[in-house]
């Protein structure tokens, strides 16, 4: 992971600790548990958008495979799954 990348996932893991801490009012000395509960939530939404961004790009894959049909560059194939210019 990039520095930058690391910088940016622990502001993450940080605004997450502080939310729960803060909601759970603020209690003295738990700084290592709201530190492992931001910790799992930011581990948790990063889990899901690359389920989601997985999901997308097979939705994008099957799309394009319908519109460039199944002998790919636009051609069709017959029932034997031959390209329709090379049918004998």
């Amino acid at each position: 992971m990039r520095s930058d990348d690391a910088a940016k996932r622990e502001h993450r893991i940080r605004d997450k600790a502080f939310e729960s801490w803060n909601h759970a009012g603020c209690p003295a000395g738990k700084d290592e548990e709201f530190w492992a509960k931001g910790r799992e939530l930011v581990d948790k939404e990063d889990r899901e958008e690359e389920e989601a961004k997985r999901r997308r790009d097979e939705a994008a894959d099957r799309q394009a495979g319908r519109q460039e049909g199944p002998g790919g560059r636009g051609q069709r194939e017959d029932a034997r799954g031959a390209p329709a210019d090379q049918r004998r």
